[in-house]
């Protein structure tokens, strides 16, 4: 089974869309992009979630959207970038 999820950024001019993919052993998978729009076109960005298997959908979705927001934070304009992550 496959979904695409669109999910606010919460950051005007972005959105997020997760793929998610149920896989024949049970485990499922995620795709992350972000697409960017201006006043020019639209810039999609793939996200890489290195070939990670997850447990459940919801766990595949939020992975995606968490890496999703981590991009849009590093690499959104200045006035559009959120605070700084604490480091891991």
């Amino acid at each position: 089974m496959i979904q695409r999820h669109v999910v606010p950024s919460g950051v005007p001019g972005y959105e997020i869309e997760v793929t998610t993919e149920q896989r024949p052993d049970g485990a499922w998978a995620a795709v992350a992009t972000v697409q960017h729009e201006t006043a020019t076109g639209v810039s999609t960005t793939p996200l890489d979630l290195d070939g990670t298997e997850f447990p459940s959908e919801s766990a595949a979705l939020a992975t995606g959207v968490r890496v999703a927001r981590e991009w849009i934070d590093d690499n959104g304009p200045g006035d559009e970038k959120m605070a700084p992550r604490p480091s891991k």
